[in-house]
C-alpha cells in the first residue's frame, strides 16, 4: 500500500473523531486521550474541563440577542458536540437558570416549528 494513503488515513481516523458529535468532546480530551488517539494539533493546545466548558457555554448562550440565534447557538452546539449539548442542557439538575433551560429549549423549537409552518403556509 502506497505511503500517501496510509498517512490519509490516519488524519481521516482522527478528524472523523472530532466530527462525530457523539465521541467528540472538544477541548475535554485529556492529554493521554490526545496522545492515544493523535489529537494533539487538531485541537486548542489547552484543556478544559466538562464543567469549564459548560460556563463558558452558557455565558454564550445568554448573551445572544434573540430567541433565533439562541436556537441556532444550540443547534450548532448539539452537531459538534452532543456530550457538551447534553451536559449542559439536559443533566443540569441545579444552579439558577437550571429549570428554566429545557422549558425553554422546548418551547424555542415549538416557536421555530411554526414559524415554519407560517413561512410554508404564506409560500403557498
Amino acid at each position: 500500500m502506497n505511503k500517501k494513503y496510509t498517512v490519509l488515513d490516519e488524519l481521516s481516523k482522527k478528524q472523523l473523531l472530532l466530527h462525530d458529535s457523539l465521541l467528540n468532546k472538544g477541548t475535554a480530551f485529556s492529554q493521554k486521550e490526545r496522545d492515544a488517539f493523535g489529537l494533539n494539533g487538531l485541537l486548542p493546545p489547552r484543556i478544559l474541563s466538562i464543567e469549564d466548558q459548560k460556563k463558558r457555554i452558557l455565558m454564550n448562550f445568554y448573551s445572544k440577542p434573540n430567541d433565533i440565534e439562541k436556537y441556532t447557538y444550540l443547534m450548532g452546539l448539539q452537531d459538534r458536540n452532543e456530550t457538551l449539548f447534553y451536559r449542559t442542557f439536559i443533566h443540569q439538575q441545579s444552579g439558577k437558570h437550571a429549570r428554566n433551560l429545557g422549558i425553554y429549549f422546548v418551547v424555542l423549537v415549538g416557536y421555530i416549528f411554526l414559524m415554519k409552518i407560517v413561512v410554508i403556509l404564506y409560500l403557498f
